[in-house]
């Protein structure tokens, strides 16, 4: 199943260049290393994929230097670009919140917050930050409905339906998304 955002957003963005400038990106590299918030480097990965290889190469491994006509062609530069990434990874995140794999859930949202950084998204951004060591309730579907949202993208299609609330003096609970989300 492939998730796309919706057809007027997608051809309003398609030849709209990222909003973010190189310098911004590498400040906002710089801050992720400063804060140590981006415990594996993911958010940065997804930022390094929008700069030009000059600019990228201080964070690459120097023993095994990328082609430039490969960088260049697979790099971030349209906002349709960023947001296919983003929609490309939405059914795996899906599939591993629906498996209960918090991890491979935590990693993923992530690099949406590096696509929604990019894209200057502040509040589909601010809803999926995550502080660190806190655990993602239900496995972070709530933030896997905000990325969803953001991206246009039909979240129920996604979801099993069942948001698990692990709880360390009782057996799980299971409920229902309405439930879940009060609705």
């Amino acid at each position: 199943m492939s998730i796309e955002p919706l057809r007027s957003e997608r051809e309003a963005m398609s030849s709209n260049p990222i909003p973010r400038t190189t310098d911004q990106v590498v400040a906002r590299i710089l801050e992720l290393e400063a804060a140590k918030t981006d415990q594996f480097g993911i958010e940065r990965s997804r930022l390094l994929e929008a700069l030009p290889l000059e600019q990228a190469k201080r964070w690459l491994h120097a023993d095994n230097p990328p082609d430039a006509a490969a960088w260049e062609a697979s790099r971030l530069k349209t906002r349709e670009q960023v947001l296919g990434r983003a929609a490309a990874e939405l059914v795996q995140a899906w599939r591993w919140a629906n498996m209960r794999r918090h991890q491979s859930v935590a990693k993923v949202l992530a690099h949406f917050r590096g696509c929604f950084w990019l894209l200057g998204l502040d509040d589909a951004y601010a809803a999926i930050e995550q502080e660190q060591d806190k655990p993602l309730e239900y496995f972070g579907k709530r933030e896997l409905v905000a990325v969803a949202t953001a991206l246009g993208a039909d979240w129920h299609k996604l979801d099993d339906d069942q948001w698990v609330e692990v709880r360390l003096d009782a057996e799980p609970l299971v409920v229902t998304a309405a439930e879940a989300m009060g609705t």
